[in-house]
C-alpha cells in the first residue's frame, strides 16, 4: 500500500501551509489519462473553495468550435451525461440558460455549415475562475506566490478594451512562445516584466475557442501599473524570455 505523499510549502494563492495539490486549470478539462497537467501546493480551503466554479468551467466544452479538441469531446459527454441524472435539476436548469442557438459559416462566410451553440457564461465569475488560474500559473513558472498588493485583472480576447496599449498587448503576445497542454484543451502565453517580475501579461485558451487575457498589475492607494508590452521597441519574446 503506498503511502500518500506529504505537501510542504505555502499555498500559492493565500500563503497559508500548503497541504493538497491543486490543478490548474482544473483536471475536469481533460481528457484521460491526463498527463502533464500543472499542479500547484494550496491549502485545502483554496483548492475545495472553487469545486463549483470547476463544474462550471466545463461548459466551455459545448461551445462551437470546441469539437476539435478530443479533450473537449469527452468533458462535454461527461458533463452531458451528470446533467441526465434525476437529483441534478438544477445544474441542467443552469446549464440551458447559457446556451445559444448560433448559425455556423465557413471561414469564407458564403457558405452555411449547420446550426451549433454558444455559451453565455457569467462575465463576473468566469473572471473569478481566469484569475484564479493565473495565479496559479504565476506560481508555477516563478516559484513564487504574487504578493497581496499585486491583484489580477482580466477581460475576453477580442472584446471591446479601452486603451491602445490592452490592444497592443493583445497582438504581441501572440509573438511568445505558447504552452499546450492535452489535445488543445488549454494553453497560455506569458510575459514577465524584467524590472518587476510580479508584473506580466498572460493570454489564456480554452479549446481553441474561448481567450482571455489576463494582467498582474501593481495597485497602489492612487495609481495602478501594469506591463505594456508597446514599451519594448523589439518582439517581446526577445527581451522579455518566458522559459
Amino acid at each position: 500500500m503506498s503511502k500518500k505523499k506529504k505537501i510542504s510549502g505555502e499555498c500559492a494563492y493565500c500563503g497559508k501551509p500548503a497541504t493538497t495539490l491543486d490543478h490548474v486549470p482544473p483536471q475536469g478539462l481533460f481528457a484521460k489519462p491526463r498527463i502533464g497537467l500543472i499542479k500547484v501546493p494550496a491549502c485545502q480551503k483554496c483548492n475545495n473553495g472553487t469545486s463549483l466554479d470547476d463544474e462550471f468551467l466545463k461548459r466551455l466544452s459545448l461551445n462551437s468550435g470546441a469539437e476539435r479538441s478530443r479533450d473537449a469531446i469527452q468533458t462535454s459527454e461527461s458533463l452531458l451525461r451528470s446533467i441526465a441524472r434525476p437529483e441534478a435539476q438544477r445544474m441542467k436548469q443552469g446549464l440551458f440558460e447559457t446556451i445559444k442557438p448560433v448559425n455556423v459559416w465557413s471561414t469564407s462566410g458564403l457558405l452555411w455549415l449547420g446550426k451549433s451553440y454558444k455559451m453565455t457564461l457569467d462575465g463576473e465569475r468566469m473572471s473569478r475562475i481566469v484569475r484564479k488560474v493565473i495565479r496559479g500559473l504565476y506560481f508555477h513558472v516563478t516559484g513564487k506566490r504574487l504578493p497581496p498588493q499585486y491583484v489580477v485583472e482580466t477581460h475576453v480576447v477580442g472584446r471591446e478594451v479601452p486603451t491602445e496599449s490592452i490592444r497592443e498587448n493583445e497582438r504581441q503576445i501572440l509573438d511568445v512562445s505558447e504552452t499546450i497542454i492535452g489535445d488543445q484543451a488549454f494553453s497560455f502565453r506569458y510575459v514577465l516584466a524584467p524590472q518587476d517580475e510580479f508584473l506580466s501579461v498572460w493570454r489564456l485558451e480554452f479549446y481553441g475557442v474561448s481567450r482571455y487575457m489576463g494582467y498582474t498589475i501593481l495597485r497602489q492607494e492612487h495609481e495602478s501599473t501594469f506591463l505594456s508590452l508597446q514599451d519594448f521597441p523589439e518582439e517581446p519574446a526577445s527581451p522579455l524570455a518566458t522559459d
